[in-house]
């Protein structure tokens, strides 16, 4: 069996990876984490930071980010995993990372 080699095109994968359709894919995902959390009675802070300019694959992509805002919400999240729970609801892998 021959393999042939593949090249990434990192430039455009970097393009796609900023792109509004990516960016709002994420704003949704990370809104629908947010209100399933709202909904079992959490204070919850939902930021999606924009993509930042750059050429590759490397460079920053849109991030959802979700916060609990709670004094003990890493405590409740290593004991009961509700953040885990509410992004499995909704579809997504959640990983050790």
């Amino acid at each position: 069996m021959t393999f042939s080699r593949v090249r990434l095109d990192h430039k455009g994968i970097g393009e796609i990876m900023r792109s509004d359709e990516v960016r709002s894919v994420v704003t949704v995902a990370s809104e629908r984490v947010g209100e399933t959390l709202r909904v079992s009675g959490r204070t919850v802070e939902v930021i999606v930071q924009p993509a930042e300019a750059g050429k590759g694959i490397r460079d920053a992509r849109p991030v959802g980010r979700v916060t609990v805002m709670a004094v003990n919400a890493h405590r409740r999240e290593l004991k009961h995993g509700d953040m885990a729970r509410a992004a499995t609801s909704i579809g997504l892998e959640v990983g050790e990372g």
